[in-house]
């Protein structure tokens, strides 16, 4: 019984973690930022004058994705950082999963 116990709570706490992939999409290579940059999440397109598309990023689970900004932010915060991004835009389903994040950089000025 205790096994049972154990093994059922291992597969909720494993099913409880998001999983999202990164997908580089521009033909040019961004400088990464630190780990913990700051960046913003949006839900509307960003000016194309001033922002580029780098990338996207997928759920790779529809049971386990975020389901508030906050931990929307801190799960796709490391590869938004690697990827050189400033501005995330968000795409929220029906059941206010946050699914899938086109990352943006701002062009130079």
């Amino acid at each position: 019984m205790r096994s049972l116990i154990i093994l059922l709570a291992l597969s909720i706490l494993a099913t409880s973690c998001a999983s999202y992939i990164y997908t580089h999409s521009a033909d040019q290579t961004y400088p990464s930022k630190i780990e913990n940059c700051k960046f913003k999440v949006v839900n509307t397109a960003p000016n194309p004058a001033e922002y580029v598309e780098i990338g996207s990023i997928n759920s790779q689970d529809f049971y386990a994705t975020a389901k508030n900004p906050e931990d929307w932010k801190s799960i796709i915060a490391k590869d938004v950082c690697a990827a050189g991004g400033d501005l995330v835009v968000s795409e929220i389903n029906g059941y206010g999963q946050y699914i899938r994040g086109t990352v943006f950089v701002r062009k130079a000025s």
